[in-house]
This record gives structure tokens, C-alpha cells and sequence, in this order.
């Protein structure tokens, strides 16, 4: 695969997993808030830091092929 292919992969896969998280996060924030269920913040903990950690990986993975000088 050529790095332009690899790169295009790597956003997609970031996209869908922040999709997913972002969904997790709206349901741990509606549930842990709205219905008090207290686990469901650990919901929402946990869609931000996936969230964020998929972005850090995407970060990471255009560092490493960008190139040196």
C-alpha cells in the first residue's frame, strides 16, 4: 500500500471509532445526568478518552510518515 493509502485508512478508521465514541459519550452524559444512573458517567469517561486517544493515534501515525529532512 502506498502511504497516501495508508493515511486515507488510518482517517477513516479514526472517524468511525470518534463516531462511535462520540455516541457513547452522548448516552453516558443523557444517562449519568438525565436518569441518574451513575455508572453511565464511566460511559461517558470512556467515549472521551477512546475519542481522544484514537485522535492522538491519527496524530501519531501522520508523524511518522511525513518525511525527514
Amino acid at each position: 500500500m502506498s502511504d497516501v493509502a495508508v493515511q486515507q485508512k488510518r482517517l477513516i478508521t479514526t472517524l468511525a471509532i470518534n463516531g462511535v465514541c462520540v455516541l457513547a459519550a452522548v448516552a453516558g452524559i443523557v444517562g449519568g445526568m438525565v436518569f441518574h444512573v451513575d455508572w453511565m458517567n464511566w460511559l461517558f469517561l470512556a467515549g472521551l478518552l477512546v475519542g481522544f486517544g484514537a485522535q492522538i493515534w491519527l496524530i501519531i501515525g501522520f508523524l511518522r510518515g511525513r518525511p525527514r529532512s
